[in-house]
């Protein structure tokens, strides 16, 4: 296996471009370090790493205020969800080829008749660069089950595609082209959330980031005529669905001072944001059936991963330490068997 015996250095080549993407909200940066147990092959324990840039999840462009961190049928942030981008680099999880590389895409389709699909896409290969496939197609938008999420509160949500895929091997003349049903599935819960008094206690240490809330949304509508036409004229006036979705809760607090229903939308949303758990478990399922073309193998394959986290740091889930179980096989490296259990610290900035 490719070892990587000093982690901390995938944590100094991050930082430059996290201090970049830090400044927007629309990109975050996750980078996980530790050991790995491997069962298939050599039972040698490994040192790893895993970067990982993504943009939102569906839920949080839709409704960025109601959905902060509360748990739905979609998932909460902290646990996860289905974004609509994200490029995946990890090394010391596989054998011999030693990790894995990914890009996914997921755009909303505006086309007549078909507005309820999205569009997919994904590049995916091994280390040693003698895998590497590309397939574009269509995928439904998340399901769940509400009795999970209502009654138990465990976010969940799956779904569902077709993609067309061309498989590269380097070093063997056994490109394919292939037809993929895919599946991709989530469950997870969260605990150990903090109870009002405590969040309103920590409130006042978020006033600059309450100001500077109200102060952006502020400069785009500075009163109710004006939020209306922002949100009917979103598109040609750029409007982000943040935005949008800050401004239609501000009007319906339905009071005359505009300036305090800012206030107030900003104050649930940082509230919402302090609601952040000790504990989060979750598991994530992706497969793929190839029914059409060579399938490397069995037709059906997937990868089946469950996850703890412990956020170590009061009101934030910005570190954590990781503890994950991982079994299958990845787009990336069909035929390399992942069996592993890691231990790690992970950062998202």
């Amino acid at each position: 296996m490719n070892r990587f015996r000093y982690p901390a250095l995938a944590l100094l080549w991050c930082t430059p471009l996290c201090a970049t993407a830090q400044s927007s909200r629309d990109y975050t940066i996750e980078v996980a370090a530790g050991y790995l147990k491997s069962y298939v092959g050599s039972n040698d324990q490994e040192s790893y790493y895993k970067i990982l840039l993504h943009g939102k999840s569906f839920a949080e462009r839709g409704q960025p205020i109601k959905v902060a961190t509360h748990l739905d049928t979609v998932g909460s942030p902290s646990l996860g969800g289905q974004f609509d981008w994200r490029l995946r680099f990890e090394n010391g999880t596989l054998q011999p080829s030693g990790g894995v590389f990914e890009g996914l895409g997921a755009k909303d389709l505006n086309l007549r008749g078909l507005h309820f699909l999205r569009g997919s896409a994904l590049i995916a290969g091994d280390n040693d660069g003698k895998t590497i496939n590309f397939a574009v197609g269509l995928e439904s938008p998340q399901f769940g089950i509400p009795v999970f999420a209502s009654g138990s509160e465990v976010a969940n949500w799956f779904a569902v595609g077709v993609q067309a895929q061309r498989a590269e091997t380097t070093d063997s003349p056994a490109d394919a082209n292939q037809g993929l049903i895919t599946l991709r599935a989530f469950a997870g819960k969260e605990f150990g959330r903090p109870n009002e008094a405590a969040k309103l206690r920590e409130l006042p240490k978020h006033q600059a980031q309450l100001d500077a809330k109200v102060n952006e949304v502020y400069q785009i509508a500075d009163s109710k005529d004006r939020a209306n036409y922002a949100i009917a004229h979103e598109k040609e006036l750029g409007i982000s669905k943040y935005t949008k979705s800050f401004l239609q809760a501000a009007l319906d607090e339905e009071i005359d001072n505009w300036k305090q229903a800012l206030e107030n939308v900003a104050r649930q949303d940082i509230l919402e944001n302090l609601s952040t758990p000790t504990f989060a478990a979750f598991t994530e399922y992706t497969s793929w059936y190839t029914f059409n073309g060579p399938s490397m193998g069995n037709r059906y394959k997937g990868l089946f991963t469950a996850t703890i986290d412990y956020f170590m740091v009061p009101y934030s889930q910005d570190m954590y330490l990781r503890i994950r179980y991982e079994s299958g096989f990845e787009r990336g490296a069909p035929t390399q068997r992942k069996n592993n259990l890691m231990l790690a610290i992970a950062f998202k900035l």
